[in-house]
């Protein structure tokens, strides 16, 4: 069997990465910015733009984004040169999922 027969063999059984993510989006808590909340850090401040100019996002959506927004920074102060370059942003969810959990009720809403 010669490889694009395999690799069409596997999409068709498999959902397409935007199939995955509408699911998740669809199934997943919602996350809102509260009315009149206060962003103080850098993170906080991403957040909320982002939240601002969306409306809502699944919880899985807010965790990548801020993953990643952490990662970047961590390079702009010379992370790129350590592990962070390696693994990526999958070093943050943890802190992310921290973050998150504290901003619960004071800037965000999850339903």
């Amino acid at each position: 069997m010669i490889l694009s027969e395999i690799s069409t063999r596997q999409s068709a059984t498999r959902p397409s990465p935007s199939a995955l993510f509408q699911r998740e989006r669809e199934t997943g808590p919602l996350v809102r910015l509260r009315a009149g909340a206060q962003p103080v850090t850098p993170a906080e401040g991403a957040a909320s733009r982002l939240l601002i100019e969306r409306g809502s996002l699944s919880l899985a959506e807010l965790r990548r984004f801020l993953a990643d927004h952490l990662l970047s920074e961590e390079q702009r102060q010379g992370g790129w040169a350590v592990d962070v370059g390696i693994w990526g942003s999958g070093l943050f969810q943890r802190e992310a999922d921290r973050l998150i959990a504290g901003w619960s009720g004071r800037l965000l809403t999850i339903d």
